[in-house]
């Protein structure tokens, strides 16, 4: 009789809630009858994404006899690969406003105007370069690339939160099932995603700079054409 500290065997894993469905056994899968998702092109592995997040991995029952001498892992990564192909959806930021600004308080152009706005552009290059220059320097540790671990499964991802890599212990896997499998992926890249290091604090900063930057050409701008207004 097994005791409450005993690990329990992979094949008897009580599956996650979010796995429920997805521990049925498994039917062949005709690559022409799959919506969306990213395969690799035997067949074997197919990876769903919202965004960057995995909801979803399906491994072929059969997946031992289709691997002609080549390694589960190889399968993952040209699913991923093919995932990361993906053209990211960046939303454009709008152009700033600065209807609240009163430009018409700007002195005149003069020599001594034009010399106090140059002053404030080369500080704003200065601040800019001093920010690209940290956010090049960042240690590897906070670049925020993660690793989850779920019995024979490393799940390793980007910094920006996609995967990139699964890794399988070829000695662990030899004992297992497509359903335990897949399991232990899902589990791993949520283990991963949960302690995944935010980025893009220095971006922040950047389209704060940006933002200042516009605010002084526009300012400029002002002072240059007073009497043309600010679009």
């Amino acid at each position: 009789m097994r005791s409450a500290d005993d690990d329990g065997d992979d094949e008897v894993l009580a599956p996650d809630s979010v796995l429920d469905s997805d521990l049925e056994v498994e039917d062949e899968f005709d690559e022409d009858l799959v919506d969306d998702g990213f395969g690799d092109p035997d067949r074997i592995v197919r990876l769903w994404f919202e965004g960057d997040d995995l909801t979803r991995v399906r491994i072929s029952s059969s997946w031992r006899s289709k691997l002609a001498g080549r390694s589960l892992d190889e399968c993952f990564a040209a699913a991923i690969m093919m995932a990361n192909m993906r053209v990211a959806e960046v939303k454009p930021r709008p152009t700033p406003r600065f209807d609240g600004v009163d430009f018409a308080q700007l002195p005149p152009v003069s020599a001594r105007s034009v010399a106090a706005f140059q002053v404030l552009f080369d500080g704003m290059h200065a601040r800019w370069d001093e920010a690209l220059e940290r956010r090049a320097q960042r240690p590897a540790a906070e670049s925020g690339a993660r690793t989850g671990r779920s019995k024979g499964v490393v799940v390793e991802l980007s910094a920006t939160g996609r995967l990139s890599r699964v890794s399988l212990d070829q000695q662990w896997l030899a004992g297992v099932e497509a359903p335990v499998i897949r399991s232990h992926v899902m589990r791993a890249w949520r283990q991963a995603r949960a302690g995944l290091v935010p980025v893009g604090d220095d971006q922040a900063e950047l389209i704060g700079l940006e933002t200042e930057h516009q605010l002084l050409v526009t300012a400029f701008e002002a002072m240059l054409n007073p009497g043309r207004g600010v679009s």
